[in-house]
């Protein structure tokens, strides 16, 4: 099938981990004998101009492992937040049309996140050519949207083929805000980069990980605080930037857990792999998490995971034999923690469940069948 992706961000050079998960799909499904391209938008905050001193805008075009890449880079209008959506669907339309010169037309367009949403109308009613959407943010559940967003997405949502959601809760979540029937089909994740260590080392502390962004959602506040709570041995390394991380130096400093808790920063994509096969658990203390890809590349080194109550983690850890699930509480952090260290468990079969239920091969059959459907559906309207 000749499929077009229309992501809300891809390479983008300022934050590069950026959309990641939407290319793996991508790459997933060129895999599987599909051919697929994309196109994205990628709006650059005033804070991340800033923080990295650089400025890069402008038309890039990528195109490895077979999948032609066109994305625009440019600024984000500060409190223009309409603005700033009208401008990303007229570039990704001008996008669109550039891939169809190149590329010819799709048979099916795939739109990842609903800011992208108009430029897949466009599509539609111009050539016919249905799309689906996958809906990864979590703004509505956080109540981060206005009623401007909320009227937008009702409209991408309403004119998709079908609508997909990333785990079983923020599929029932989303289906009763906006009254259409979600599904769920998880993220996928590349299991021949993210694998168990061959090499054990002997070590005398138990090896905790966190991987996030140092935002107010991912709670790495509550995580510091459970960690002076925990009885066993314990090392954790939390790997991620943020605004809040000079504030959560400072709260470990203030805790007296510098010889508990270290900040990796930023780690590139071979650097977490090798980060976490060096680790014993994951642990996840987010407010807030659709899915969280993370989770499934931890599993897939065969770690088990700690994490909260938070929405998306309830349809990845479905077993005690994955690792356990806790309040967003410190006690019940703390205490989940020092269970999941007093529990034996199974590396092999840890990743095994990832295999076979989040690996490119079973995302890609998910999501053709559904690709296939709707195909069909619009052969027969027209």
């Amino acid at each position: 099938m000749k499929v077009l992706f229309i992501a809300h961000s891809h390479r983008d050079s300022y934050l590069p981990f950026s959309g990641g998960f939407i290319y793996e799909q991508a790459l997933a499904l060129q895999k599987n004998g599909n051919d697929v391209s994309m196109v994205a938008v990628n709006l650059i905050s005033l804070k991340s101009i800033v923080k990295y001193k650089k400025i890069d805008f402008g038309y890039r075009e990528f195109s490895d492992n077979q999948i032609s890449q066109m994305v625009y880079q440019i600024p984000s209008i500060p409190f223009m937040k309409g603005l700033n959506r009208w401008i990303r669907n007229k570039l990704l339309i001008r996008l669109i049309k550039k891939n169809i010169t190149k590329n010819g037309l799709p048979q099916i367009a795939h739109v990842h996140v609903f800011y992208s949403g108009k430029a897949a109308i466009w599509l539609k009613n111009k050539h016919s050519i249905p799309y689906i959407i996958t809906e990864h943010f979590s703004v509505f559940a956080q109540k981060l949207s206005n009623k401007n967003e909320l009227a937008f997405a009702q409209n991408v949502y309403k004119n998709a083929a079908s609508c997909i959601g990333v785990s079983n809760i923020f599929c029932e979540y989303i289906s009763r805000k906006f009254n259409i029937e979600f599904n769920f089909v998880p993220n996928t994740v590349n299991v021949d980069l993210f694998e168990i260590s061959k090499e054990k080392e002997m070590k005398s502390e138990i090896r905790l990980i966190s991987v996030g962004s140092l935002t107010k959602n991912k709670n790495h506040e509550m995580l510091i605080r459970a960690i002076a709570k925990v009885s066993a041995n314990v090392r954790l390394q939390i790997v991620g930037d943020g605004i809040l991380k000079q504030h959560l130096q400072n709260l470990v400093m203030d805790l007296g857990l510098e010889d508990k808790i270290s900040f990796f920063g930023l780690a590139t994509q071979q650097e977490l792999v090798l980060l976490l096969q060096k680790s014993d658990i994951f642990v996840l203390s987010s407010k807030y998490e659709t899915f969280g890809v993370v989770i499934i590349e931890a599993m897939a080194c065969g770690l088990p995971i700690v994490s909260t109550l938070c929405g998306g983690p309830q349809s990845i850890i479905t077993d005690s034999s994955l690792g356990e699930l806790c309040k967003q509480t410190e006690k019940d952090l703390a205490h989940t923690i020092d269970k999941v260290i007093n529990t034996k468990y199974d590396a092999n079969l840890i990743r095994d469940y990832v295999i076979q239920n989040y690996a490119s091969k079973a995302f890609a059959q998910k999501i053709e069948c559904i690709y296939k459907s709707v195909i069909q559906s619009s052969e027969v309207e027209l």
